[in-house]
């Protein structure tokens, strides 16, 4: 019992700073690709090739088709370059929306990733893909 309190002790007396140091250096790595990731309004996440922020949703109405589509708009920064991509499941479709920004292409999933399976409302995932798909 004797020999644990020093190991325990140090243990506690080095645990703050460990901690905060990992918790430092993971708010300044880039999200990953192919993974959950949560987003917020207006709350930006930093990839490796782009900064991409949930801006919001829209209800968007057709003559041809009353009931609409729902959209959820994302702002894609990359440099100089900004766009905006949306996502919809459409008439129940649910699969990936398709970007390409600073010369390379994206798949943006909501509610379903095609590898990751059921996501939940506030998840997405972002697949870099390479230069020839």
């Amino acid at each position: 019992m004797a020999r644990i309190r020093p190991v325990l002790l140090a243990c506690l007396l080095l645990a703050p700073p460990l901690i905060a140091g990992g918790c430092v250096a993971a708010a300044h790595r880039p999200a990953a690709y192919r993974a959950r990731i949560v987003f917020r309004a207006n709350s930006p996440i930093r990839f490796r090739d782009f900064e991409l922020t949930f801006v919001g949703e829209r209800h968007v109405s057709f003559p041809q088709y009353p009931r609409g589509f729902h959209y959820y708009d994302f702002r894609v920064v990359s440099g100089s370059e900004t766009l905006t991509v949306s996502w919809s499941a459409g008439t129940g479709e649910i699969a990936p929306t398709s970007f390409t920004v600073a010369g390379r292409r994206f798949l943006l999933e909501l509610v379903h990733s095609d590898r990751l399976g059921s996501l939940k409302e506030n998840e997405l995932v972002v697949t870099r893909l390479w230069p020839w798909q």
